[in-house]
């Protein structure tokens, strides 16, 4: 298991964020699944992670699973990862019970979205299920023309 980091922008608003995500809908599974946690740190989720499962999952090749400090967030993000998901061209091919206050699921078929409360994150800790799996984790960077004073 390697701990990769990679740089994700952080965008001031959704529309922002809309106008810079690519097309999804013929998209490669991780450019996807990068796509899929720009949305979630608009949203400041916690514990965003992206586990590669290629290999060691006969249902998906990533995980994304991000954590939210209430329900209302947990239902907030996982409603914006499809409205926005959807937007770029892609709808999920099953959704669980987006209304639920401690876990949200996803399912984009090579990537599986889990959005948890804290409380479910800890009690089902995917990460250990899969703890041969690579993780890639996202670095907030600041953008260009904030960093320049511009």
């Amino acid at each position: 298991m390697t701990e990769t980091k990679y740089p994700i922008r952080i965008y001031a608003n959704a529309e922002e964020l809309k106008a810079n995500l690519p097309d999804l809908e013929n998209a490669d599974p991780r450019t996807l699944a990068v796509s899929i946690t720009q949305i979630l740190a608009l949203h400041r989720a916690e514990q965003i992670m992206i586990l590669d499962v290629r290999g060691k999952s006969d249902i998906t090749d990533y995980y994304v699973v991000a954590t939210g400090r209430s329900g209302t967030q947990v239902q907030a993000m996982a409603g914006d990862v499809e409205a926005l998901v959807a937007e770029k061209g892609l709808n999920p091919f099953h959704q669980e019970d987006l209304s639920s206050r401690t876990w949200a699921a996803l399912d984009y078929g090579p990537v599986f979205v889990h959005i948890m409360n804290r409380e479910s994150r800890q009690f089902y800790n995917i990460e250990k299920l899969y703890a041969d799996a690579d993780r890639l984790i996202p670095e907030e960077t600041v953008p260009e023309e904030t960093a320049s004073g511009n």
